[in-house]
């Protein structure tokens, strides 16, 4: 499937605007390697056109195909530091030496074409993308881009990597909903069937409503968006839950913890002058106590505050372990 527009077609692998001054010092400035190799060409022209196609495979991944359509600025920048003038590569884009530079310049700097391990690094990398998002497909074929460029390969044609990001982009898609359907069982599959009848009373189906995004931003509105996916619990399914606690009850079982978190830092001083068995003995009993007390409160403030369970089942209250003195 073809994303590209037309114009994004003719502004892929070449200048769009002029590079500003940090692109032009980062991407074309020639060192003293590239200025020796630069200088080893036959000729001012090829001199300066070398350096002009050095810049311009790094700044845009790929060789143009006539070197002069390089904004005239660019070829100022580069001719300023070989002591040549600009006007010097008129020509050079009928020479047919500009196509041994370039493999020059790839065997010197390490460039090459998308083909074989290349080309499956590129793959791997957008299933890996595509795998774990959701990425648009012209945003995957700019990321694409910037990975080649990064990675010293050479770009290809625009077609080439359109039908690559979208062929990998379908493989993953359909890799992804048979996942996703291998894993309901029986009893799963038939409830999401029962989701796509449109029920007699209604205009939609049970689906179109669930995928519908709640509109009512108030506090009982985020309630009944709620329900719609977590519906109240049957009673059978409830087996543990006892009497409904209400707030002021869970508020004072929060107290009651406080107070016996204080109790027990108090304790913990006091029996500094115990025994070391007396001291873990107390510890320990003291300690039961709060996980009981926590406990309780968990179990009183999850979900609708409900009491763990029921109204007559009391545990039996702990004697105290530590050893009397006598």
């Amino acid at each position: 499937m073809a994303f590209l527009t037309d114009e994004q077609r003719r502004n892929y692998g070449t200048f769009t605007q002029v590079p500003d001054d940090g692109q032009l010092a980062g991407y074309f400035l020639l060192d003293r390697d590239a200025r020796r190799r630069a200088m080893a060409c036959r000729g001012a022209r090829s001199q300066l056109g070398y350096g002009v196609q050095l810049g311009t495979v790094r700044f845009l991944g790929t060789f143009l195909d006539n070197p002069e359509d390089t904004p005239a600025e660019v070829v100022a920048y580069v001719a300023d530091q070989l002591g040549y003038s600009p006007s010097v590569l008129a020509g050079y884009g009928a020479e047919r030496t500009r196509w041994d530079y370039q493999g020059a310049i790839k065997d010197a700097y390490g460039y090459r074409d998308l083909k074989g391990e290349a080309w499956w690094k590129l793959a791997r990398w957008l299933w890996d993308r595509c795998w774990s998002g959701n990425e648009r497909p012209i945003a995957l074929f700019d990321l694409a881009t910037l990975h080649l460029v990064e990675d010293k390969v050479l770009l290809p044609g625009a077609t080439v990597l359109e039908r690559m990001v979208t062929s990998v982009r379908e493989h993953t898609n359909r890799k992804t909903w048979r996942t996703l359907a291998a894993r309901p069982d029986a009893t799963q599959r038939a409830a999401l069937t029962g989701l796509l009848p449109v029920e007699d009373s209604r205009r939609t189906s049970k689906l179109d409503r669930l995928r519908r995004s709640p509109r009512d931003i108030t506090g009982p509105g985020a309630g009944k968006a709620i329900d719609r996916f977590a519906p109240p619990k049957s009673k059978s399914t409830s087996v543990e839950c006892g009497p409904p606690v209400t707030l002021q009850e869970a508020t004072a079982e929060q107290e009651q913890e406080q107070e016996l978190k204080l109790k027990l830092e108090t304790e913990l001083v006091l029996e500094t002058e115990l025994e070391p068995d007396d001291r873990y003995a107390g510890w320990n009993l003291n300690l039961h106590q709060v996980d009981r007390k926590t406990d309780t409160r968990e179990a009183a403030t999850h979900g609708g505050l409900h009491r763990r369970g029921g109204p007559g089942d009391h545990q039996q209250p702990l004697h105290d372990l530590r050893p009397r003195r006598e």
